[in-house]
């Protein structure tokens, strides 16, 4: 037990200087008491500024290539969200609560009004509740291979069942794996320093924390995404997928039909590259698809939140498959 006491203690104080290390040089805004690491470019562009959500068990540092990119031609905000990385953990960590927190992120010196938000697989749930919690901040709406509330609660039990136990025990197991030292696999080496820095982020217990803490409530935030009226949301909504119809995996062909669903009920424009995997995404060669999903949303986004838009609800659904970029490659 005292052996065991003093490995606790010193792994601790490790945590503690490595995080001390990592947050060097960063920026962070306080909210309630807590600290938010953030990161903003772009400022001296015009409105609206976009908002790059990350993923499950992810950083800002999965967004390094694409936000440096937009930022030249709109402000861009990338955050940890949650007590991800290097952010203060919350009490709850649901998709309400992560919308406030994203609420609180728009009074940041810097920050132009409207947002718009882009959400990549689990956090579109928070993209959906922010969008139904606050329309008075929302100038528009792009989902990456978006989690739905459909995947989640809209399966049968056994299902249902083996998606949470994915989302609330995987965070545990990758903790366990990063702390034996063996090296979670990625679709490309670590070669950047962005990249290089967010290796260092997995091995930080409190961030595998709260990638559990936020799992465990993955069937309440799909209850809350769900509570967004597509009737009334009056700005533009992107939906982009690397989902195909004729994907030899049940699954994919699944997720693209509920794509297809989803861009029907919110009026969406629906990118769909062919060539990509769900894990590219947030990958530096996935850039220009991104570009090109965020450029149509800011093309049609609204410049005052309260003036809403018309643009979505008019053209329907609309499907891009071979699209000429928006954003210069």
């Amino acid at each position: 037990m005292g052996l065991l006491t003093v490995v606790v203690f010193v792994e601790r104080a490790r945590q503690r200087r490595e995080r001390a290390e990592l947050s060097a040089g960063a920026t962070f805004f306080e909210l309630d008491g807590r600290k938010i690491r953030y990161r903003l470019r772009g400022e001296d562009k015009p409105g609206p500024t976009v908002v790059l959500l990350h993923g499950y068990s992810a950083a800002i540092e999965q967004w390094e290539v694409a936000q440096e990119g937009l930022s030249a031609i709109a402000p861009v905000l990338t955050y940890d969200r949650a007590g991800s990385a290097l952010s203060d953990p919350m009490p709850v960590s649901d998709a309400d609560a992560q919308a406030e927190e994203l609420a609180g992120l728009s009074t940041l010196k810097g920050v132009k009004l409207p947002f718009v938000v882009v959400g990549f697989s689990s956090s579109a749930l928070v993209a959906r509740a922010f969008a139904h919690l606050h329309p008075e901040l929302l100038g528009g709406l792009v989902f990456l291979d978006p989690t739905i509330p459909e995947q989640i609660n809209g399966v049968t039990k056994q299902e249902l069942y083996a998606r949470r136990v994915l989302y609330e025990r995987a965070s545990l197991v990758a903790a366990a794996k990063t702390g034996l030292g063996i090296r979670l696999s990625a679709p490309f080496p670590a070669t950047t320093p962005a990249q290089q820095r967010a290796e260092r982020i997995l091995k930080l217990t409190s961030h595998w924390w709260a990638a559990y803490v936020e799992g465990k409530s993955i069937g309440r935030s799909a209850e809350e995404a769900a509570l967004l009226d597509w009737s009334k949301l009056k700005v533009p909504v992107v939906l982009l997928s690397v989902a195909r119809p004729d994907s030899d995996d049940v699954e994919v062909r699944t997720r693209y039909r509920l794509y297809t669903q989803l861009a029907a009920s919110s009026h969406a424009v629906f990118l769909n590259p062919p060539g990509w995997k769900h894990h590219q995404i947030p990958s530096p060669p996935f850039y220009p698809e991104i570009a090109n999903a965020v450029g149509v949303a800011l093309s049609r986004a609204p410049k005052d939140p309260a003036l809403g838009s018309s643009t979505g609800s008019e053209r329907g659904v609309e499907e891009i498959t071979h699209s000429t970029h928006v954003l210069d490659r």
